[in-house]
């Protein structure tokens, strides 16, 4: 890791996602893409009609992606990102940073040996995130 060069990810947009007024957790999306799930399997294997099948198939995906967004805490999706807080909010954030080294963006990479801060144009500029 490097240290001698200190870097900072900043906060540039910071939005949280209600729904009718409450903050969207990410536990209760996992609980409406299960339920969700489960009301269109139990559908199609009533009357067998393919809407049922599709909506089985969204709240899987929608299932897919909150399991995906608890496991790594935070998504990118170009510029803007989807954050789970450890209180399990979720936030819409642009997070801002440059490499010192060579001056590429920066981004939060989360894996088995823990949580660190890299540069998006060279993977060896590497910091340990604070």
């Amino acid at each position: 890791m490097k240290k001698k060069n200190d870097v900072r990810l900043e906060r540039v947009y910071e939005k949280q996602i209600k729904v009718f007024g409450k903050p969207l957790k990410i536990k209760r999306l996992m609980l409406i893409s299960m339920v969700g799930m489960l009301l269109g399997i139990s559908g199609y294997s009533e009357i067998y009609a393919i809407g049922w099948l599709i909506v089985a198939i969204i709240f899987f995906c929608l299932g897919l992606f909150s399991i995906l967004l608890y496991s790594k805490s935070i998504l990118y999706f170009g510029e803007d990102s989807l954050e789970c807080s450890p209180s399990g909010d979720i936030f819409i954030t642009k997070l801002f940073g440059q490499c010192t080294i060579c001056l590429g963006e920066l981004k939060i990479v989360k894996n088995s040996k823990g949580v660190f801060i890299q540069c998006q144009e060279d993977k060896n500029h590497i910091w340990e995130s604070k």
